[in-house]
């Protein structure tokens, strides 16, 4: 938070190892947040950084009261002005998400994430003939617009696609007790690496929400925690290159290199996340004959 201020060259009063703002420096910040746009998107996206994984992540808010995030970051201000009238919330989307960083590990990966995880709700808010708000669609249009905020701010590849996909699967499976076969093809997208950063926003997301159908929400965590590590117990087949037969196999059948080799190699994996038993090499030579004489 001090960092903003001094993006702005106001002078700040600190009080009992917190920050206060004083009523001229207040003033200052707001009549020359405006100079912020001068200000290059790499110092900008360091001294953001520094906030959103320090102990006090909210100080973002005063930002945003401020007038200066409708310089650096206007979507955090869009989201302050989505109201979610809808059971499962308490907050407005600004809120709410700023909840969901406070709770989430402090690195760089979570935080964002945790921030821009609801930042495609604006776009997608529609209303029922209850009155009750809906953003259908929102995590997918929320790793776009993502994107393109991390990649305006400079961040490394890595990073933003880590957090897009964050913000991508933060809520899939809400509230449902999944089959084992539905989470194995979810995770194989996914991608079993990933799991770990998916409960990580799953949960701070959670915690960021109201007491609606609370314990059915953290039942439906563990039990995607439980398939999660039965799977891998089971060492199941989640990959292509997990198959016990590969190109070279199929080409001893007589397939050209090419398109169809992953055509082939993509449908046995779909039956082998259905049935992992199938994933034997007798058994997948089997049918990758029976495929390729169709």
């Amino acid at each position: 938070y001090e960092i903003l201020i001094g993006l702005v060259g106001s002078e700040m009063c600190i009080r009992d190892s917190d920050f206060t703002i004083e009523r001229d420096t207040r003033k200052a910040m707001i009549l020359r947040a405006q100079f912020l746009q001068d200000i290059s998107a790499e110092r900008i996206r360091v001294e953001l950084d520094k906030l959103l994984t320090s102990a006090h992540p909210e100080k973002l808010m005063e930002a945003y009261v401020t007038g200066i995030t409708a310089y650096i970051l206007p979507e955090f201000d869009r989201m302050m002005e989505q109201p979610q009238n809808n059971p499962y919330h308490k907050y407005n989307v600004g809120v709410h998400s700023m909840e969901a960083v406070k709770v989430i590990e402090p690195t760089t990966v979570c935080r964002w994430a945790a921030l821009l995880h609801d930042v495609g709700k604006p776009e997608c808010h529609t209303v029922d003939e209850n009155g009750i708000d809906h953003f259908y669609g929102h995590n997918e249009k929320g790793a776009e617009i993502a994107r393109k905020v991390l990649r305006r701010l400079r961040f490394d590849n890595e990073t933003t696609d880590l957090v897009c996909k964050m913000v991508l699967w933060h809520d899939y499976g809400l509230g449902e007790m999944l089959k084992k076969t539905t989470f194995r093809k979810a995770l194989s997208r996914m991608g079993a690496d990933f799991f770990p950063y998916y409960i990580k926003i799953r949960r701070a997301d959670m915690a960021a929400q109201s007491d609606y159908k609370l314990e059915e929400r953290r039942g439906s965590i563990e039990h995607l925690e439980k398939l999660y590590q039965e799977i891998t117990d089971a060492k199941d087949c989640l990959t292509i290159k997990q198959l016990a037969i590969n190109g070279k196999d199929l080409i001893a059948l007589g397939v050209k290199p090419g398109k169809e080799i992953g055509d082939i190699l993509q449908e046995l994996l779909n039956q082998v996340l259905g049935s992992p038993e199938l994933n034997n090499r007798e058994t997948l030579l089997s049918m990758a004959e029976s495929y390729i004489r169709k």
